[in-house]
């Protein structure tokens, strides 16, 4: 039985047929980003942006042939400024994580708990060390700046999980996207940002 819970008293029920679980960066479409990453009836899909359209998009379900799946993406309308050649900027974000967690299985059928985190992190981009760093509320960010350009990679943690992130870093705003999965959970979710003054 896949239980997914949005609160307590939530849950609606599917039978999955396969024990696996899988995530994935795809580039979202329409503000989604279950196109080639195919999913169930019981998909969510969610996305943050701002007004410029700068953002990041999921999706997480139990996938069609079984099992369950999560993918992020950077919308393809993201643009943030050139960063600068040294120094430092700190980021006011607020960060998004959803999860299918405790994936198992009960009488030949496969089970999974729909779990979720909103919050607020500081994250601070070194431009000398090419990193962007950040923590709070079990959720963590160990970001690589690209040499050239305003790209990221690197890794997020969240409660006992790591992650996979992608992102843009510019010297105006922070954009991550990040997926991850083991054997019984998979999430994924992003955060945004503004620069914060300089004093």
């Amino acid at each position: 039985m896949l239980a997914l819970s949005v609160s307590a008293c939530a849950t609606t029920t599917e039978t999955i047929t396969t024990q696996t679980a899988q995530s994935a960066f795809r580039t979202p479409v329409d503000g989604k980003t279950d196109a080639g990453f195919v999913v169930g009836p019981l998909t969510r899909s969610f996305s943050n942006h701002n007004a410029e359209g700068d953002g990041y998009a999921n999706t997480i379900g139990p996938l069609i042939e079984g099992g369950f799946g999560a993918a992020a993406g950077i919308l393809p309308t993201t643009t943030v400024l050139a960063q600068p050649d040294s120094g430092s900027i700190s980021y006011d974000a607020n960060f998004i994580v959803r999860a299918l967690v405790g994936i198992g299985e009960t009488d030949g059928q496969v089970h999974a708990f729909s779990v979720g985190q909103n919050g607020q992190i500081e994250l601070t981009a070194d431009f000398g060390a090419n990193t962007l760093t950040g923590s709070a509320d079990q959720f963590s960010v160990d970001g690589v700046l690209d040499e050239n350009g305003t790209g990221m990679s690197g890794t997020v943690r969240w409660t006992d999980q790591t992650g996979a992130l992608i992102g843009q870093v510019g010297s105006d705003e922070v954009i991550g996207a990040f997926q991850g999965h083991s054997d019984t959970t998979v999430f994924t979710g992003g955060f945004i940002g503004t620069a914060q003054p300089t004093p």
